[in-house]
């Protein structure tokens, strides 16, 4: 970029003249980039198992302002910016907080000729709402989050029966795994608290016809879940409400029933905000 002269120089040479003073002065405009991502552990660092979040909104300002998405991996890049000093934030997301930098703070970042500013990382954490309802009768359930105790009796303490899942029959669990469906039997209707680690990224292994799966701690559209092989799911995803109804959003503590063609996976992304799901 030019910044000397504005347009140009007008010279009238005339004999044994020397003109001096026509300088150009050059200004090679800069580049800011980052990482959004899950701090899942809550320290404030990128670690090696943490997820990048895609489709948050970054943004820039100052002499001008600009705005970007993360990318898929949950990186950004703002190029070809002028000198001045610019304030770099990202957009608040509902139930996140942001971990990095703390108390929602932001980066300010003083463009000089040719910067390179990498290294400006946005970390964030989901908050869940841990309190779940559960009907009066069978209720097809699945854990919303990752808990350490998975006894029935310490999650569910008023449940009118075991939980069971489906192998080839029902079976009484005395251990309720996560990413899976089960039924379980209440006598009235009531409320549980659930305190876990939010599950925002599983893959749950199905089997040749129906099978039985839990969402996430968020709800996700059913059009996001990655199947492997590819086009393997044949049915709807169904939940339980005294009836089987068919559904477009798995929300959190509900189980599904789903049919598949072939042994797979379901790959169940719930970091990705301009593809999640709002439900009420």
């Amino acid at each position: 970029m030019q910044t000397l002269p504005d347009s140009g120089y007008f010279i009238n040479l005339l004999h044994d003249v020397d003109s001096n003073g026509n300088n150009f002065g050059q200004f090679k405009l800069g580049t800011i980039h980052g990482v959004v991502f899950y701090d899942e552990n809550q320290n404030r660092i990128l670690d090696g198992n943490e997820q990048g979040l895609p489709g948050w909104i970054i943004s820039l300002s100052g002499l001008n302002s600009y705005n970007t998405y993360s990318d898929s991996t949950g990186n950004f890049i703002f190029s070809h910016i002028p000198p001045g000093t610019y304030t770099l934030a990202e957009s608040s997301q509902i139930r996140w907080l942001q971990t990095l930098p703390n108390n929602n703070g932001t980066y300010t970042i003083t463009i000089a000729s040719g910067l390179d500013s990498g290294n400006l990382f946005f970390g964030n954490f989901y908050i869940t709402d841990s309190t779940y309802q559960i009907s009066a009768g069978w209720n097809l359930l699945s854990l919303p989050e990752k808990i350490t105790d998975h006894t029935p009796k310490t999650i569910y303490p008023t449940a009118a029966s075991a939980p069971f899942i489906y192998r080839s029959g029902y079976v009484a669990l005395d251990s309720i795994p996560e990413k899976t469906g089960f039924w379980l039997k209440s006598d009235v209707t009531q409320y549980v608290d659930i305190n876990g680690t939010p599950r925002l990224l599983d893959t749950i292994d199905v089997v040749t016809g129906w099978n039985m799966i839990g969402g996430l701690s968020v709800p996700i559209s059913v059009d996001s879940i990655i199947q492997i092989p590819e086009n393997n799911v044949s049915s709807d995803y169904f939940k339980y409400e005294t009836t089987y109804v068919a559904d477009s959003i798995l929300v959190p503590m509900h189980g599904y029933w789903v049919k598949v063609k072939e042994t797979g996976k379901l790959i169940l992304n719930g970091l990705t905000i301009t593809g999640s799901a709002k439900r009420k």
